[in-house]
């Protein structure tokens, strides 16, 4: 194999392709596949490279034409597969405009257990004569596991990459970051009528959901996918925002893909039955069950919460009185390490009393999420547990807290 290609050509390949062996699963990943779990695949053909990777949730898959780019010249075909975050490294590292060549030169190795087949040498060669070589392992390809990327599966919707890529963002916050089950950690992705898609993630104590209206080739209502959250939040990442992105999935083996373009994710998720019992948030977040008791510029609600990181980052006492027309939220440490913090406002319309201990920060995460500049707060009123919070101008989007425990606090 003896390739040339531009660096931003070269990046922009491994930041794709090789988007499964940079993420946080395969970079921790200390099993003794560990070294092919973190390595990219280039397979040279005679007129384009096809760069994979794969992880236990992730197969990834993209295309670089030699027709559509003139940064890539191909003297000879082959297969290295190599360490991703070590070619990306490198290969960032040099200058503007520099031209890298990649040449395999074969090894014969069987008594590994990840046997070589022989070592890349790369050379960058930059616009000012600068010169920069180093070389890599290249593994077995025939180690690497096989992913099948064309397999047969249902298309469910095509949306906008960038609006896709948004409204992950919006939700992606409120799944729980290392679910050992596997349940909460993910977003739910589920079509309803006319054209519409929700997104919803929850990790038992929030949950935010985003709608969009704008999506075409539904296949059918109620279809409810699981997808694991850091996996989705990392593929819409590298999706090109301006073109359409298509997502599908597979009934009998549970994989859902992405597609885009010479993009090709394929991404194993919970089993269908865990996307049937997941809670049912879009009840949950229903308008029509709460009672809207204040609206407040975002602005002003940011501010009240900006500062109570300093004494605490997780739950405060809301205080809202109606008479008053007043917010007072109190914030206090851990262990009375530091003074209580607090923060007051004088508002217009107070409803009525509402006076309850919630996640401050998780309340400034849905803010920045939030497009209207003010915003809405409602409660159930019999029983004003959980803060639903939405837009004024901004019916797309809502979030959810629910009412915490905490001995610091009387309420």
């Amino acid at each position: 194999m003896n390739v040339t290609i531009g660096k931003d050509a070269l990046v922009s390949l491994i930041k794709r392709g090789g988007l499964a062996a940079l993420s946080d699963i395969a970079q921790t990943d200390s099993s003794s596949v560990g070294p092919i779990v973190r390595s990219i695949k280039l397979n040279v053909e005679d007129s384009r490279i096809v760069a994979s990777s794969c992880n236990e949730l992730m197969g990834i898959r993209y295309v670089v034409n030699k027709e559509d780019t003139e940064e890539l010249t191909i003297e000879s075909t082959g297969i290295v597969v190599v360490d991703a975050k070590d070619l990306l490294t490198w290969t960032d590292t040099q200058s503007d405009g520099t031209e890298i060549s990649m040449k395999l030169t074969p090894i014969e190795e069987t008594e590994a257990l990840i046997p070589r087949n022989g070592k890349i040498d790369l050379v960058a060669k930059g616009q000012k004569g600068s010169v920069s070589e180093w070389s890599l392992d290249s593994f077995d390809p025939s180690k690497t596991p096989v992913v099948d990327f064309e397999e047969d599966s249902l298309a469910a919707f095509t949306m906008n990459g960038g609006v896709f890529r948004d409204d992950i963002n919006k939700v992606a916050f409120s799944a729980q970051k290392n679910d050992y089950q596997h349940k909460y950690d993910n977003v739910l992705v589920q079509t309803q009528e006319e054209g519409r898609i929700a997104f919803v993630a929850t990790d038992t104590k929030r949950c935010a959901v985003k709608f969009n209206n704008n999506s075409e080739g539904i296949t059918g209502n109620d279809v409810k996918i699981l997808i694991p959250a850091a996996m989705l939040a990392q593929i819409s990442g590298i999706l090109d925002e301006s073109k359409d992105v298509t997502m599908s999935y597979n009934e009998e083996s549970g994989k859902v893909f992405v597609r885009q373009n010479n993009i090709v994710a394929r991404l194993s998720g919970p089993p269908k039955e865990a996307a049937e019992q997941y809670p049912n948030v879009l009840g949950m977040l229903n308008l029509s069950k709460y009672t809207r008791f204040l609206t407040i510029s975002k602005k002003e609600m940011s501010k009240l919460l900006g500062g109570v990181a300093i004494v605490n980052k997780g739950n405060s006492l809301f205080s809202f009185d109606s008479a008053k027309s007043s917010l007072v939220v109190q914030t206090k440490s851990e262990g009375g390490s530091k003074r209580p913090l607090n923060n007051k406002a004088q508002l217009d319309n107070v409803e009525f009393d509402v006076k309850n201990i919630w996640n401050s920060s998780y309340i400034l995460s849905a803010l920045k999420e939030m497009k209207s500049d003010k915003i809405e707060l409602h409660v159930v009123t019999e029983s004003p547990r959980a803060l639903l919070i939405t837009g004024s101008d901004d019916d797309d989007f809502a979030f959810m807290t629910v009412k915490l425990s905490d001995s610091k606090y009387e309420v």
